[in-house]
């Protein structure tokens, strides 16, 4: 019995030393993911908050969403005044989508929009190339669709990008069940064991990917995208729109998947539901998952906020790379704008 009691104690005593050497090295690795509230510039402050997706589509709009300068043109989507006629010799490209097409949080020249129409500026010095945001915050699959062929189509774009979000799911048919505190990031940074701060959220991801809890986030999704047909339905019938409305004017269709804001690691439990890029293939649809580009860093610290996971400037320069990076793989015939000009005149 001596010698039984002897051997739990050694194990016990291993075991609390793997736990402080465990907590020394995470107390080493830690890096608070939390940042400073961002300070409101002088010009910026007096200007009123726009929030809504009626507000943020009006013409001439000039105010704070989520605490950054935001503006539309007289057309009422984001970025200066757009000719509907295209420049000569110019290339246009349309970005349809929700707030992070739209780019919530961030000043325009920081949305992933923008960056791309930089970057391809600087990749193809011969091209002229326009991107224009379409994007508007609380859009779901079939109003962006909607908004495509409402308002973009309108300024002859040579291709559309369309920036889809898991929630794009959301419609009628949508069953929610989700709880907060599956979420909410608050329930494992403010643990004073700095080792749980570093694993509590991988087990989190863990139990998210393998069994997809009740209340999680996950098992909200699973249960729209694959045990409610009529939800998911809404979504393919969108990228049947999509995939005509790219055949009437005789231009590529880009679905540009974004990548959820959590836990962007092997653990990702996210991946199964950007099985829409499927979807969108077998539709003929060419199709941009932006994961890749995310995976191993911190997700928290490209949040616009503590609490709200919309991208911030660094977000948007990894999706605008990502972004370009699918776009110049595209077959050469989306890139040929005068023959699809001439075969529209036809």
């Amino acid at each position: 019995m001596r010698r039984g009691a002897r051997e739990l104690g050694l194990l016990a005593a291993t075991l609390l030393g793997l736990l402080a050497a465990g907590e020394l090295v995470a107390r080493a690795v830690w890096e608070d993911p939390s940042r400073p509230a961002r300070p409101v510039p002088p010009e910026w402050q007096g200007l009123p908050n726009v929030s809504g997706l009626f507000a943020l589509a009006k013409p001439n709009v000039r105010g704070l969403a989520s605490g950054a300068l935001f503006e539309t043109n007289s057309a009422g989507f984001r970025g200066g005044e757009r000719a509907l006629a295209k420049p000569p010799g110019s290339f246009r490209i349309a970005i349809v989508g929700d707030s992070i097409a739209m780019g919530m949080g961030v000043v325009e020249a920081d949305t992933y929009a923008a960056r791309l129409e930089r970057a391809l500026a600087a990749a193809h010095p011969e091209r002229r190339v326009e991107v224009l945001n379409f994007g508007l915050s609380g859009l779901n699959a079939f109003s962006v669709v909607d908004r495509l062929e409402r308002l973009a189509l309108r300024y002859d774009p040579d291709l559309v990008v369309y920036g889809y979000t898991l929630n794009d799911i959301e419609g009628p048919a949508y069953r929610r069940s989700v709880d907060f505190a599956f979420l909410d990031p608050r329930t494992h940074a403010g643990s004073p064991l700095y080792l749980w701060r570093w694993l509590g959220p991988r087990l989190a991801s863990l139990r998210e990917l393998v069994l997809a809890p009740r209340g999680s986030y996950s098992f909200e999704l699973d249960d729209n995208y694959f045990r409610d047909p009529e939800a998911f339905g809404a979504v393919l019938a969108a990228l049947d729109r999509l995939r005509e409305l790219a055949r009437e004017r005789g231009i590529c269709a880009v679905v540009f998947v974004h990548t959820r804001l959590y836990w962007l690691s092997w653990l990702h439990p996210y991946r199964r539901y950007y099985a829409v890029v499927m979807a969108a293939r077998e539709r003929g649809l060419a199709a941009i998952e932006s994961f890749p580009a995310f995976r191993g860093e911190s997700a928290q610290s490209l949040w616009i906020g503590p609490l709200d996971p919309h991208p911030n400037a660094r977000g948007h320069e990894i999706l605008a790379g990502a972004l370009a990076a699918g776009l110049e793989a595209l077959p050469p015939e989306c890139w040929e704008a005068q023959a699809r000009s001439s075969a529209r005149r036809r």
